[in-house]
């Protein structure tokens, strides 16, 4: 892969090999809570996703949009959270859109107990 600055200006892999360590390139916006990364294939051709996070941490995604090289969406995943007092989730629900159906539906409802101890 070649690039300057923020431009890919070359990708190659063999042809028919499959995708490798090196194959995504992400690059943050200048406040930090937003990243796109292209996923390139051998044929060259490549997807884009762009995500929104909550904060500068990058821990928690709002939402992650998957398009083709046209900046046509194929797919999108919104996430909620509930959060403690140490901004860690306790609660997540992830909704995703796809483009084949048009409709946006329930993926997953996740939980967690995180345990804090103090410091000595």
């Amino acid at each position: 892969m070649t690039m300057d600055d923020r431009t890919v200006l070359s990708y190659w892999q063999r042809p028919g090999d499959q995708r490798t360590y090196g194959s995504d390139v992400c690059f943050g916006d200048d406040d930090g809570t937003e990243r796109d990364c292209r996923q390139y294939n051998s044929d060259g051709t490549y997807s884009t996703t762009h995500y929104e996070f909550t904060d500068k941490t990058k821990r928690n995604p709002v939402k992650a949009v998957l398009s083709d090289p046209d900046g046509q969406r194929l797919m999108e995943a919104d996430y909620e959270y509930a959060l403690d007092g140490f901004g860690n989730w306790r609660s997540r629900t992830v909704w995703v859109w796809m483009r084949e159906s048009g409709e946006r539906r329930l993926l997953e409802k996740d939980s967690r107990t995180l345990t804090y101890y103090p410091a000595e």
